[in-house]
């Protein structure tokens, strides 16, 4: 019986420079996540086996990482993941334009202007919850951190066995409680889409931590009006067991192509 180790989590904000790496004691290997001014790039399992690292080598390990995240948003065409539609633009199928791709100066400095549009649209979030309190007061906590707070945050409690998590919102200002006796997630959902006031209806899990910019950047994936629904960019909060380890891979992982936060 093999006996399993955990990765550990690094995430790695290119603007402050890129570091050496080391191995630790307890764990596999990293699983690292870069960023550029807050916008994710790509990610990378690092074994145990590879580490030391300096920082020439991560660099260039970089470099393969985020290249196709950073071609899909600023290139016209290439670098595009394979939909299961049929897409109106046929240039997603053509080949990467090398001398689109050699033309361009400063990307990472290009795709943080593309990444500051303005946004517009109020937000109306919905978080869906059964009998987690624990789960959901982390969630609510780390929408209090957010840059950019909604107009409206919504909490459906669907047929739960107690009132913990009413406690739970009456804890939080700023919080509007539902109540939903039948149970079912999409009863649930419709529910909170009914009650909702916004713009946009965003969804999220109770058990799930958003990052601080995760309105702006929901409101930005409706800067073009064909727009009808974005999905979200979700990360890890750990690796500590072997299920979750197990899960985020067969997920297949982030979907660092076509999505930019989440």
């Amino acid at each position: 019986m093999t006996t399993f180790a955990p990765y550990k989590i690094l995430h790695i904000e290119l603007s402050e420079g890129i570091p050496t790496l080391t191995a630790e004691a307890k764990y596999q290997g990293l699983y690292a996540i870069f960023w550029w001014y807050g916008i994710p790039l790509g990610h990378r399992e690092i074994p145990t086996v590879e580490l030391p690292t300096t920082a020439f080598s991560l660099y260039h390990l970089i470099v393969q990482t985020i290249t196709p995240t950073v071609g899909d948003r600023l290139l016209e065409h290439g670098f595009k993941a394979a939909l299961p539609v049929i897409s109106e633009n046929p240039s997603r199928d053509k080949p990467v334009d090398l001398h689109a791709l050699m033309a361009l100066q400063q990307p990472l400095k290009q795709l943080q202007e593309n990444c500051s549009q303005p946004v517009s649209g109020s937000v109306s979030v919905v978080i869906c919850t059964r009998n987690r309190p624990q789960q959901l007061a982390q969630c609510l906590r780390s929408l209090s951190d957010l840059s950019q707070r909604p107009e409206q945050i919504i909490v459906v409690d669907n047929a739960p066995a107690d009132d913990a998590t009413r406690q739970v919102v009456a804890q939080m200002p700023g919080i509007q409680y539902l109540l939903e006796p039948r149970p079912g997630l999409s009863v649930a959902r419709n529910t909170g889409i009914r009650h909702s006031t916004g713009d946009i209806i965003a969804f999220t899990d109770d058990d799930a931590i958003v990052h601080p910019d995760w309105i702006i950047r929901l409101q930005q994936g409706f800067h073009e009006p064909k727009v009808m629904a974005v999905t979200g960019l979700m990360l890890p909060a750990e690796l500590e067991t072997e299920a979750q380890l197990i899960f985020h891979r067969g997920s297949g992982g982030p979907g660092w192509g076509s999505i930019l936060l989440g």
